[in-house]
């Protein structure tokens, strides 16, 4: 049902496209346009859809350019109705130097004096990544509040910030164990479960189970979310 709706909405780019010809029409991560089994590398009913749309291309004046992240995940059906093929790699480090002076973040003493060390951590950060760097370290720079090699600190862990937030990785929030008031019994069983095999393995020996983790379970506002 997903491959025939997206390849309806393909039908109607195309046909809107095809209004205003000559046109090109810009396919942002086409990996996922053709549905799951496309997204894998493999041919679905959906990829053979845009198959004979692409066909179309070669003579309505209109000219589709698209985007993934890997080649490999578009089936080959799909690339061979492309003429060309180019790779877009990440700014090596004169692109990036080049972007850092453009944008007049070097005139910061902060970000100059820490320039190499911006080149270095910088490295395989795209295009997009840097400019999103770049901005957040003005912004920095700006603050009267962050001075010295606060600047650059901060300014790269907003962007490691911001990319275990797209990959979807868990935030480790700065609480410690004193700052958690109360449940002396739940953080007893905690700790016993964390340290026992560690420091006493003859008990497991003997026939004491080992726990595999602990479910915390209560009403909300209790403190369950602040333990774990």
């Amino acid at each position: 049902e997903m491959e025939g709706e997206t390849a309806a909405g393909m039908q109607a780019a195309w046909e809107k496209a095809s209004q205003f010809k000559p046109s090109v029409l810009f396919l942002n991560r086409f990996e996922a346009i053709g549905g799951e089994d496309a997204a894998e590398g493999e041919a679905g009913d959906g990829t053979y859809q845009l198959v004979d749309i692409l066909r179309k291309s070669g003579t309505e004046h209109c000219v589709i350019v698209a985007s993934v992240a890997r080649q490999d995940d578009v089936p080959a059906e799909l690339q061979c109705r492309f003429t060309h093929t180019l790779a877009v790699e990440p700014p090596d480090e004169g692109e990036r130097k080049a972007m850092l002076q453009c944008s007049g973040l070097l005139e910061h003493e902060s970000v100059a004096r820490d320039l190499g060390r911006v080149l270095r951590e910088s490295r395989g950060m795209s295009a997009s990544e840097m400019r999103c760097l770049i901005a957040e370290l003005a912004a920095l720079a700006e603050d009267g509040d962050v001075r010295g090699d606060a600047v650059v600190d901060q300014g790269f862990e907003f962007m490691r910030s911001c990319a275990a937030s797209d990959l979807g990785m868990p935030r480790i929030p700065d609480v410690k164990w004193e700052d958690v008031g109360g449940l002396e019994d739940v953080k007893e069983a905690i700790l016993d479960t964390v340290e026992l095999p560690l420091k006493h393995r003859e008990l497991f020996t003997q026939g004491l189970r080992l726990r595999s983790g602990v479910l915390l379970y209560g009403p909300p506002g209790t403190g369950k979310t602040l333990l774990a």
